[in-house]
């Protein structure tokens, strides 16, 4: 079982992938910086449709939540749905056959790659 600290990373860096690859994927993905470089690693398109999937699979749960959200009545109850959506988003991701981290790894070479980019986006239309 996994430790609550390890759980709250894993969700922090599933969350921030969420929030801030997903703009960049209808723009021109931006160069890394030089202060995080990205690992070149080659990604199969079994694991770009594989991360496709969870991407869409997580953008519902992310609506949901939003919606949820708006109706909660206190503090704890956003908590709460935060909690379980998170939980939520990591099995979206386990469900489509990836780890969180090859989910994140995947996003990330999408990010820093225009090509795999272009592949991504064309996944995600259809």
């Amino acid at each position: 079982m996994l430790s609550a600290k390890k759980i709250t990373s894993v969700i922090s860096a599933l969350t921030l992938t969420f929030f801030f690859v997903a703009p960049s994927i209808a723009q021109e993905a931006p160069p890394p910086s030089a202060a995080e470089p990205v690992a070149e690693v080659e990604v199969s398109e079994q694991d770009l449709e594989k991360t496709a999937d969870a991407y869409r699979k997580i953008a519902a749960v992310q609506q949901q939540l939003q919606a949820e959200l708006q109706t909660a009545e206190d503090q704890e109850s956003r908590l709460q749905l935060q909690q379980s959506a998170n939980k939520n988003m990591m099995e979206a991701v386990e469900s489509s056959g990836l780890s969180v981290e090859q989910y994140n790894t995947v996003m990330q070479q999408v990010n820093a790659d225009k090509e795999l980019a272009q592949k991504f986006q064309q996944l995600m239309m259809e």
